[in-house]
């Protein structure tokens, strides 16, 4: 009887496996769309626009770049700045571009064949300054599997950033935020009797551009604080290290401290809405938690031919910033203060032997 339903469920098995069509869905391609990223910021400096074109779904580019365009930035009163494709698909203005608050800007594009497009007109917003930023110790949880598919959680030591943005006056403002930072670290090297003090350090910059929403309530007298980023203590070490440029051999390895700079850009109502959605598309991880996917609507349009599709945002942003000094004691912030300015080395990572540079702190 055991041998009779083996031999059923290896005949429903090779019923179930006959049945398998292999599906190759039929997908409508449209027409390539016209990508533009740009920001222009009230820093009176050169602005670079790029322009790149979308690809099919079966096409083996994510995008290629738009060659030959005219690209200006101009501005409701009428002043024009126009632009020289200095790479492939980026227009940089021949000039530094000087803004007013509260004046309206906006890009425009006529590509190769004569098709023009812009995009909507956005005010200068006012500046708004980093009231505060906040550095606290942490413990990250991380979920990773071993050879056997079984979840290995381990807990790890870091730091996290969080922000106070002072109040705008107006409702519905959104800001960007974009850091980098300069990691000192000390190696202790001996060889035979000797011993060598390295002070090294390290240029970090951050790979994602982090989207902060403010909406004025009328019971909150200031804009709440806003948990930013984390920077694990792994990222913020030497770890793994090259022996090699140290003589002797290393007793000792500490990471001293960290130069840390945001930059916050405040922005319209419309472009935080729209970074808002980029953000959320950006995380989804393909699970069945992740959120509802919504329609990324930029402000970028054709007007020779309003069938034609382009996408991204044209940015006009007012910049500040706001530079921090942590100083640590092991897996630890010792203290936080602020500083005048960044420090910029002459390299972006380096060490100097025995002799503390001036921007070095321990």
């Amino acid at each position: 009887m055991r041998k009779f339903y083996q031999y059923i469920l290896l005949l429903l098995v090779l019923t179930l496996a006959s049945c398998e069509e292999l599906y190759t869905p039929e997908i409508e391609e449209s027409p390539s769309a016209l990508v533009v990223e740009g920001f222009l910021t009230d820093r009176n400096e050169h602005i670079t626009v790029r322009l790149t074109r979308s690809a099919s779904f079966n096409d083996n580019s994510f995008y290629y770049n738009e060659r030959g365009a005219i690209v200006t930035i101009e501005s409701l009163s009428g002043r024009v700045y126009s632009t020289s494709e200095v790479s492939k698909g980026n227009y940089q203005t021949n000039e530094p571009v000087k803004t007013e608050a509260g004046q309206g800007y906006y890009v425009r594009i006529i590509t190769r064949d004569g098709t023009e497009y812009r995009s909507e007109v956005e005010e200068m917003p006012v500046p708004t300054q980093i009231q505060d930023v906040y550095v606290v110790d942490s413990t990250f949880r991380d979920v990773n599997y071993n050879y056997w598919g079984e979840p290995v959680v381990s807990d790890y030591r870091g730091i996290t950033f969080s922000i106070r943005p002072q109040q705008t006056g107006v409702e519905n403002t959104g800001f960007l935020y974009r850091w980098n930072g300069l990691v000192n670290y000390l190696v202790y090297s001996e060889l035979q009797l000797s011993g060598f003090n390295y002070y090294c350090w390290d240029k970090i910059w951050s790979t994602t551009t982090y989207v902060y929403d403010y909406f004025k309530d009328e019971y909150i007298t200031e804009l709440p604080v806003g948990d930013l980023h984390s920077l694990s203590f792994y990222y913020l070490g030497p770890l793994p290290i090259d022996s090699t440029r140290f003589m002797g051999e290393i007793q000792r390895i500490n990471t001293t401290s960290l130069y840390y700079q945001l930059e916050q850009y405040s922005i319209s109502k419309n472009g935080a809405k729209y970074w808002r959605s980029i953000k959320k598309q950006s995380e989804s991880s393909g699970t069945l938690f992740d959120p509802v996917e919504e329609q990324i609507i930029g402000n970028i349009s054709c007007l020779s031919d309003p069938c034609k599709i382009a996408f991204g945002y044209f940015s006009v942003v007012s910049a500040s910033e706001k530079v921090i000094a942590v100083d640590f004691d092991g897996e630890k912030c010792e203290e936080v203060r602020v500083v005048d300015s960044m420090p910029n080395p002459d390299h972006d990572e380096d060490c100097s032997l025995n002799v503390m540079p001036d921007f070095w702190f321990n």
